[in-house]
């Protein structure tokens, strides 16, 4: 049996995660802007949408829920940090 993780953030925090390898990502509330380490272009995820993210480096800024998946959804490191007002 496999659990993934899910994120809940707030207004104001930010997420960053180093994937240990591939994952997919569905956007179960609200929206988010992701930016990849590999990748040149950022992403915007609504409610419904899903990303296949390549193994790396993951900044993540916006509110609701995410919830990360696939056969080795594994997180090498990960930082939540509250901006602040």
């Amino acid at each position: 049996m496999f659990t993934y993780p899910r994120l809940n953030l707030q207004v104001g925090e930010l997420f960053a995660v180093d994937l240990a390898h591939a994952a997919q990502l569905s956007c179960e509330l609200g929206e988010r802007w992701l930016t990849l380490d590999r990748l040149s272009e950022d992403f915007e995820l609504k409610l419904g949408t899903q990303l296949a993210l390549p193994k790396g480096k993951v900044l993540i800024e916006g509110r609701g829920q995410l919830h990360f998946y696939g056969e080795r959804a594994a997180m090498k490191n990960s930082v939540h940090i509250h901006k602040g007002k």
